[in-house]
C-alpha cells in the first residue's frame, strides 16, 4: 500500500511541479539549432470551421483582413457545418472583396469533417488554423509562418491568450491554467516537442496534415501535432504570434468543455501512444509527463486519497501520512467551498479558486473518458460553448 501511495503521488507532482521544472535542464544540454528567415511568406490557407457564429464571423474575417501579410500570398477559407443563423450570408457579402471562399455544408456532421473538406480545397502550401472567436495580432501570420524557414519545422502553435470577462470561478481558473500552459509550451517549443497545438492559433506544412477522424469527436490540434511529431518534424513554439479569445460566457460552459475535451482524447488514446517510442526519449518523455500522466490524473486521484486515509494510524496525524492527509482534506474542502460559492455567484480568492478549478476539471476528464467508453459514436459534432467576443483586442 505504501508503494502505490508514493508511486500516484509522485507521479501527480512529477506533471505538475517536476516536469516543467526539468524542461529548462534538459534545453541545457540540448539546443536544437534553428535558421529562421523573418522575410519569409509562403503562400497560406486561414482555415476555420464556424457554427452559428453570427455575433462574432465578420469582425473574424476584418481582423484576418488586417493582419500584415502580403495579399496575394494569403488565402481565407470558412466552412459552415450546418449553421442556422446568419453565418453564411454574412461570408458571402466578403467573396468579392478579397480572396475568401465560403462552404455552406447543409447538414452539420462535425469540426473534423469541416476541415477535411476545407483542407482538401486549400491552395496554400502551408495552413493557419484559427476559431472564429479567436482575434490575431497585425503580425501573428508572418511571425508564426517564418519558422517554416527551417525545413525541419513541421508545426507552429501560437501564444493563445485566454481572458475571462466573466467573473466565473471556472473562467478565472481556466484564464490562469492557461498561462501556466503556455508558458510549459514556450519551454517545450525551444525543445521543438511540444506536446499540442493551440486550436485558435497554429500553423503547418499542408503536406504534413493528416485526414481527421470523423466518427467520433475529436481535437484537430492535438490530433495533428502527435501526427507531425511521429513524422519526425519538430513542433515550436512562437510566442510573438498572439490571438485572444474569451472564456465560456456560461458559467459551467468551461466545464462542459473539458468533458468535451476528454472525450476527444481518450477517442484517440490509441493513437497518441504512439508517441512513446523509446527511440524518440525526449517526445515520449514529454508525453508522458505533460499528457499522459495528467489524463490519468483523475484516477491517480482517486487511489491517492484512500491509500492516504488507510496508512494514517489512528493519533498519527502528526508523523508523514497523516500531514498528506491533512493537506488533501484541506485541498477538498477548499474545492467544496469553491463548488458551493460558484453556485451561489459568490466571488472567490485564488488559494479556493485554484483547488476548485483543479478538482473540477479533473472531474471533467473523467467524465469525458466515460462517455468515450460507454456511448456509441455519433459523428464529430457537439454543441460548442458559447463564448463572448473579444474586447478590448491588443
Amino acid at each position: 500500500m505504501e508503494i502505490i501511495f508514493w508511486v500516484t503521488l509522485t507521479l501527480l507532482i512529477h506533471s505538475y511541479l517536476v516536469y516543467p521544472v526539468s524542461l529548462p535542464f534538459i534545453f541545457f544540454f540540448y539546443h536544437p539549432k534553428r535558421v529562421i528567415n523573418s522575410a519569409f511568406c509562403p503562400k497560406v490557407t486561414i482555415i476555420i470551421a464556424a457554427f452559428n457564429e453570427e455575433k462574432i464571423i465578420t469582425q473574424k474575417i476584418d481582423n484576418c483582413l488586417s493582419l500584415d501579410y502580403p495579399p496575394e500570398n494569403l488565402e481565407i477559407l470558412v466552412g459552415s457545418d450546418g449553421s442556422s443563423d446568419r453565418t453564411v450570408a454574412l461570408l458571402q457579402a466578403y467573396t468579392s472583396k478579397c480572396n475568401l471562399r465560403v462552404f455552406d455544408f447543409k447538414s452539420r456532421r462535425g469540426k473534423a469533417a469541416v476541415l477535411n473538406d476545407l483542407i482538401a480545397s486549400a491552395s496554400g502550401d502551408y495552413l493557419l488554423f484559427c476559431d472564429a472567436n479567436t482575434l490575431f495580432l497585425k503580425n501573428t501570420a508572418r511571425k508564426l509562418l517564418a519558422n517554416f524557414s527551417d525545413e525541419k519545422i513541421g508545426l507552429v502553435c501560437g501564444r493563445l491568450v485566454l481572458r475571462d470577462s466573466t467573473g466565473t470561478s471556472l473562467g478565472q481558473g481556466e484564464s490562469l491554467y492557461w498561462t501556466f500552459e503556455s508558458e510549459l509550451k514556450l519551454l517545450e517549443g525551444k525543445l521543438g516537442v511540444v506536446m499540442g497545438a493551440n486550436g485558435g492559433v497554429y500553423a503547418l506544412k499542408k503536406s504534413l496534415v493528416p485526414r481527421l477522424p470523423e466518427h467520433r469527436t475529436t481535437m484537430d490540434d492535438f490530433f495533428i501535432a502527435a501526427h507531425v511529431l511521429n513524422k519526425g518534424y519538430t513542433v515550436t513554439y512562437e510566442p510573438l504570434a498572439i490571438g485572444s479569445e474569451e472564456t465560456s460566457v456560461d458559467k459551467f460552459g468551461e466545464f462542459r468543455r473539458k468533458i468535451r475535451i476528454g472525450q476527444a482524447n481518450a477517442n484517440q488514446l490509441f493513437h497518441y501512444l504512439k508517441l512513446l517510442n523509446p527511440l524518440r526519449p525526449l517526445v515520449a518523455y514529454c508525453f508522458f509527463s505533460h499528457k499522459l500522466i495528467r489524463w490519468l490524473g483523475p484516477v491517480l486521484m482517486v487511489i491517492l486519497l484512500p491509500t492516504n486515509f488507510l496508512l494514517a494510524q489512528p493519533f498519527s496525524l502528526g508523523k508523514t501520512y497523516g500531514f498528506f492527509l491533512i493537506l488533501q482534506s484541506a485541498f477538498y474542502i477548499l474545492a467544496l467551498i469553491g463548488t458551493i460559492a460558484n453556485k451561489q455567484n459568490i466571488k472567490i480568492p485564488l488559494f479556493i479558486s485554484i483547488p476548485y478549478y483543479f478538482l473540477a476539471m479533473n472531474l471533467a476528464l473523467i467524465l469525458g473518458t466515460l462517455k468515450a467508453i460507454f456511448t456509441r459514436p455519433k459523428g464529430g459534432a457537439w454543441d460548442r460553448e458559447e463564448r463572448n467576443p473579444v474586447k478590448n483586442h491588443y
